[in-house]
């Protein structure tokens, strides 16, 4: 699917609309920045989406977020958000709980936007590779 959208707000949209097109399951969007995600943080946000909760956030260590589940699709949560701030998180769960939903925010973890974040993911795959085997053999190529 080609991107669609002038923000990151209205290319998210577009995608998770897209997916919700596909079937009723719920759907899961992961930042590309955050390639040590763990996948037990994954599995949790699927889960809590499959038992009860509404949304699914795991927030990013610069207020903005890594992942964004939903049962059903939101516009309202595309919408109107100040993207690349630091806003970003709190207003996503402001505007979640605006609209009734039952939301899971799972544990912190960080991205990769800048020199000092991409020291940190190197120092984070040299204690454990296996965490994005493909960055780390990438990486380690520069």
């Amino acid at each position: 699917m080609a991107q669609v959208g002038r923000d990151l707000g209205e290319r998210m949209f577009a995608a998770m609309a897209w997916l919700f097109q596909k079937g009723p399951e719920p759907v899961l969007v992961l930042g590309t920045d955050a390639p040590t995600l763990p996948p037990k943080s994954i599995r949790i946000a699927a889960l809590v989406l499959e038992r009860g909760y509404e949304a699914s956030l795991v927030g990013s260590s610069d207020d903005g977020y890594v992942m964004l589940g939903l049962r059903e699709l939101h516009e309202a949560l595309f919408r109107g958000i100040p993207w690349s701030t630091d806003a970003v998180y709190w207003e996503t769960v402001d505007k979640a709980h605006t609209l009734g939903l039952k939301v899971y925010e799972g544990e912190l973890h960080y991205d990769v936007d800048t020199p000092e974040d991409l020291v940190h993911l190197k120092k984070d795959l040299t204690a454990n590779p296996e965490a994005a085997l493909h960055t780390a053999e990438f990486l380690r190529s520069l």
